[in-house]
């Protein structure tokens, strides 16, 4: 997870693991679920959140938490 904040708005960006054999549809859903449960948690806030899916089953997907990617 990284956050900033600019002015008033806060960013979060949450890089989700998925199980690689899920289809799209269950890991958006699941995604779009914690992007709202993250924005509840600052009610009085401007709060964007990006979500990230990767296959928790590669081994590149480990290799992609940092802000610059290699």
């Amino acid at each position: 997870m990284m956050t900033r904040q600019s002015g008033q708005r806060k960013f979060i960006l949450v890089h989700l693991l998925m199980p690689g054999i899920w289809n799209i549809h269950k890991s958006h859903n699941l995604a779009e679920q914690i992007e709202k449960d993250i924005r509840m948690l600052f009610p009085n806030a401007q709060t964007t959140v990006f979500t990230h899916l990767e296959p928790i089953e590669d081994p590149e997907s480990m290799l992609d938490i940092s802000i610059d990617r290699k």
